[in-house]
Parts: structure tokens; sequence; C-alpha cells
């Protein structure tokens, strides 16, 4: 949005590129399966308490900030070289490359969650 405001507003055609990921992350989320109470008592005691609470929240966050951050480094490239064809390719590669690669974990996790 602060490139838009700034005059950039191509830069706002990149959103729905970014919806991909976001959905093939929450779809990774969704069939994780029963919750893994496990992970809270795996007993990683620090100075400062039990670590496993943050393990947890972890193991089941973790797809969207991959997203985030994979996406990120692509919209970096794209709004510091500005609306390029080469760098609007690497974008759409990588949002791409970064859903099938959601997708094929949610499809594994989801034969893992059917064979329970």
């Amino acid at each position: 949005m602060p490139f838009a405001l700034n005059g950039a507003a191509w830069a706002l055609l990149l959103m729905p590129v970014c919806a991909l990921p976001f959905a093939a992350a929450s779809v990774v989320a969704a069939v994780r399966g029963p919750v893994r109470s496990e992970l809270l008592f795996i007993g990683m005691p620090t100075p400062f308490g039990d670590l496993s609470f943050f393990v947890f929240l972890i193991w089941y966050a973790a797809p969207l900030p991959i997203s985030v951050t994979a996406l990120s480094f692509a919209l970096e490239a794209v709004l510091t070289h500005g609306a390029g064809v080469g760098a609007l390719a690497c974008m759409v590669l990588v949002a791409l490359a970064l859903t099938a690669v959601l997708l094929l974990g949610a499809s594994h996790l989801a034969k893992k969650l059917r064979r329970h």
C-alpha cells in the first residue's frame, strides 16, 4: 500500500498474486490433523521457563510466516527494480512455486490424516 500511495499504483496489481500462497498456507494449516498436545510437554527447560508452548505455536503457525517471508523477498526485488518484465516474472514464479510446495505438503498431510 505505501508504494501505491506514493504513485506506484501498479504495485497493487501484485496483491492478487500473493493471495495464492496465503490460501495454500491456510489449507496446510487446516489439514494439520488433531492437536499434537505432546508438543506441549517436550520439556525444554530454560532459565525463563519451558519453551514447549512456543514449539507448539511454531508447529501450527509455520505455513503463514513461511509464505510471508518468501513473498517479502520476491516483492522487495520487484519493488526495487520497478515493473520490469523480468522482475514481475520472477515474482509470479516464486508465488506459483511456493503455492505448489505448500499444496504438495497439504496433500501429504491430508493423506496422513486419512490413514488415521
